[in-house]
């Protein structure tokens, strides 16, 4: 897919994220089905960590000028992502999170468009875990990952919404 059509994509997967949160009410955000690693509102969390490890693999794709490397996230990030994802929001703050998404989304969306265009397609040797496996990226895989997660989401905070509701009775 191409830079600008891969972009759509990625705004139009955010919005419908984003329309699935709003539509959630602010109080269902610290609920938690049995069993889950991620409260509602720890969703959002969820996605803005995975935002920001895409970002730092984005931002080093660049600055290594497409060379391999090891993904690597900041101990205490990924620390207080699992607790607050497990924890969920508190409705005030539903929104700070969502604008921090939308922070988030922008901010890569721009550096993504200042791409010189011969690098849209470029790859680097990227590993994730300690697996060791490498998994050739590019920008535009990025994308459309970012893209799937999103998407991902949406039905799961419609799904968590409709269980809060029958557990709380509302």
């Amino acid at each position: 897919m191409d830079r600008e059509s891969s972009l759509a994509e990625f705004d139009a997967q955010r919005d419908r994220l984003l329309k699935a949160f709003q539509s959630a009410p602010p109080e269902s955000m610290a609920f938690r089905k049995e069993g889950d690693d991620y409260a509602l509102g720890g969703l959002a969390v969820h996605v803005n960590f995975i935002l920001d490890r895409y970002r730092r693999v984005f931002d080093r794709l660049v600055a290594t000028s497409f060379g391999a490397f090891r993904a690597e996230d900041p101990p205490d990030e990924v620390a207080d992502m699992q607790a607050r994802t497990r924890a969920g929001l508190q409705p005030g703050e539903v929104a700070v999170e969502l604008e921090a998404m939308e922070t988030r989304h922008r901010e890569l969306a721009a550096a993504v468009r200042s791409l010189p265009s011969t690098d849209w397609a470029r790859k680097a040797q990227v590993v994730y875990d300690d697996g060791g496996k490498a998994y050739a990226t590019g920008a535009e895989d990025l994308l459309k990952w970012l893209s799937e997660h999103y998407d991902e989401h949406v039905d799961q905070v419609g799904e968590l919404v409709r269980e809060w509701r029958v557990s709380s009775g509302r």
